[in-house]
């Protein structure tokens, strides 16, 4: 998730670039803060309420980069595909030391990075 989230940079909501604006129960306000793939050029934008849908985000970045991003390097791809490997393997190992003996989830991983980026603004 790490390796994916490298290949995002910040972004804003541009109203006039949403092609799926019409699915959203609420719009979002001018200047919402997202992210956007950085392999191509801001054609690919997602934006999260919270950390419960940054964590279903997560498999968004993965079959973007993996299969439908123009720019998105081979060796990049392999990588990812490394890592991916790897996330089980250290979720397993977390699991193994946590006190409770659960295995951390996705949810738990967004968790702790959306307290590291900052809750975005409420929308009204």
């Amino acid at each position: 998730d790490v390796l994916m989230m490298a290949q995002l940079k910040r972004s804003s909501y541009v109203r006039k670039l949403d092609k799926v604006g019409y699915l959203r129960q609420k719009p979002l306000p001018k200047d919402y803060p997202g992210v956007q793939c950085m392999h191509c050029n801001g054609k690919k934008r997602w934006f999260f309420i919270d950390s419960k849908q940054l964590a279903c985000g997560f498999p968004k970045f993965e079959q973007h980069l993996m299969e439908s991003c123009p720019g998105c390097p081979e060796e990049l791809k392999k990588s990812i595909s490394i890592a991916k490997g790897q996330e089980h393997m250290e979720r397993y190992v977390m699991k193994l030391d946590s006190e409770n003996g659960i295995k951390p989830t996705r949810r738990h991983y967004a968790d702790v990075i959306y307290e590291r980026v900052g809750p975005y603004p409420e929308i009204d």
